[in-house]
């Protein structure tokens, strides 16, 4: 139950927030009991927007499943290129 209270606390700040409505001490004094949480996870959701997030496949990547892709009609291994995920650089 507590987790549920906490989800319609942050949703509920983050919409005043985002209409302007109030400000973060006050949306945290609303929630003494999940104060601490609350505070961390706005901090998160604050700075999400200036993440230099980019969704794109390298360029190695691109080629080697260009290749793939090509040799799939022509008889080629079945098998998927292998990738490695690698979270954004944060500066």
């Amino acid at each position: 139950m507590a987790e549920e209270e906490i989800v319609r606390a942050l949703a509920e700040c983050l919409e005043a927030l985002r209409q302007g409505e109030t400000e973060v001490q006050a949306c945290l004094e609303r929630y003494p009991a999940h104060r601490a949480e609350l505070e961390a996870l706005l901090e998160v959701a604050r700075l999400i927007p200036s993440l230099p997030l980019s969704v794109a496949p390298s360029p190695p990547f691109r080629e080697r499943t260009r290749r793939w892709l090509r040799g799939g009609a022509n008889g080629a291994p079945s098998s998927p290129p292998s990738w490695h995920w690698q979270p954004p650089s944060l500066r």
